[in-house]
This record gives C-alpha cells, sequence and structure tokens, in this order.
C-alpha cells in the first residue's frame, strides 16, 4: 500500500535510510507502540474540530526533535477510521512553504503513476495549506487537509508544525464514488477555512 510523507520527508532527505509514514498504513513498529499513548507536545488529549471531539489514541517520537500525535472519533482505530485529526511537530527551521514545496513534489511524483492524486495549495500569513486526494490504488481513497505552520515551545524552540484533518473511505463500486467525492465538494471550503482558523495550545516539549 502507498505510503504518503508528513513531516518526516525533511528526515528522508538527509538521511536515505529514513523511513516514510502514512496516514493511509503504518509501520508494524509503530503499531505495536499503540499501547501507550504519551503526549509529547502538551497539546491536549482531546481536540475540537468541525463540532467533532478527537480523541488522542496513539503518539510517537520515532527520532530526536520529531513528535507525532493522531486523533480519533470514539469507536474508532488507526486502522479503522473514517475521519482523524494530526498534529505533527519537527524542530528546526524549516518554512511552512518549504514544508508545502516537499509535499507537492512527492505528490507529482505519485500522480504519474495514479490520476486520482489531486491538489490544491492556499497559503494564509505564512501559513500553508494544502488540499489533496490520495489512493492505494484498489478500494481505499483519503481526502487529506495539510495546515503547516511555524510554532516555539516554552524555551522558543523553533517547530515546523503540521495540523491535518483526514477523511478516509474504502469504496468498491463507481457509485460508492459519489457520495466520497460528494463530501469533498460540499465541505471542502468550510473545513479549510476552520483547519486555517483553529489554535492549539503553545507547545510543550521539553527537550
Amino acid at each position: 500500500m502507498y505510503k504518503s510523507i508528513v513531516l518526516i520527508a525533511f528526515l528522508v532527505s538527509l538521511s536515505a535510510n529514513a523511513q516514510s509514514d502514512s496516514t493511509l498504513q503504518h509501520t508494524q513498529n509503530e503499531k505495536l507502540s499503540r499501547v501507550s499513548v504519551t503526549n509529547y507536545m502538551g497539546t491536549g488529549d482531546t481536540i475540537v474540530f468541525n463540532a467533532s471531539k478527537f480523541i488522542l489514541a496513539w503518539s510517537s517520537n520515532p527520532v530526536q526533535g520529531y513528535y507525532k500525535h493522531e486523533y480519533l472519533l470514539d469507536s474508532t482505530t488507526v486502522d479503522n477510521y473514517n475521519e482523524m485529526f494530526i498534529v505533527e511537530a519537527l524542530k528546526g527551521q524549516i518554512s511552512p512553504t518549504t514544508a508545502a514545496q516537499v509535499k507537492v513534489d512527492e505528490l507529482k511524483k505519485l500522480k504519474k503513476k495514479n490520476p486520482i492524486i489531486n491538489w490544491t495549495l492556499y497559503e494564509n500569513q505564512g501559513d500553508v495549506i494544502i488540499d489533496f486526494i490520495l489512493s492505494d490504488q484498489e478500494t481505499l481513497y483519503e481526502w487529506d487537509l495539510y495546515r503547516y505552520t511555524e510554532r516555539k515551545n516554552a524555551n522558543g524552540q523553533k517547530y515546523l508544525v503540521l495540523y491535518a484533518y483526514s477523511f478516509k473511505d474504502a469504496l468498491y463500486t463507481n457509485e460508492d464514488l459519489k457520495p466520497f467525492f460528494n463530501r469533498i465538494l460540499e465541505n471542502r471550503e468550510s473545513l479549510i477555512t476552520k483547519l486555517g482558523e483553529v489554535e492549539l495550545p503553545e507547545l510543550k516539549i521539553q527537550e
């Protein structure tokens, strides 16, 4: 299954041995780590987005200076979800524009073999939002909104932060595709605005 790159893309650019990450699939090591959910960033155990309460269900600190939180609705898991809210932070002087360009470059390469992949960029006061669609070219389809921004922790250390909303579904027929893409058309403008406005507590990462 296709593995999309989130903030870890920058680590990939520094090390040929780095592993990519995905909202479609986690590595086996990450699956085993779910038994212990640590709030690495102090962003709260719940996040309200689009009038829904997302609960911290999975977290990871795969390498120094890189943190990942995944928030889900009740009764869902990281392997079986329709909606997810994601927060990631990567320590360093990396601009949202640079982050977005890395993601777009990745999407361009994938689109050569998978025409369903598409994206649009939005910029707002230094932040960048990418609205894009993914597919594993079988049955899984995913609509993602990524907002790249810059934040500081209590010590003034800069981080590139990703706020992301993900909607995923298993679609088996052409008829199944209609409600999926209708959902995107009906909610795109509203959710992009809401993602651009969402504010999380100050990062409480201790390095």
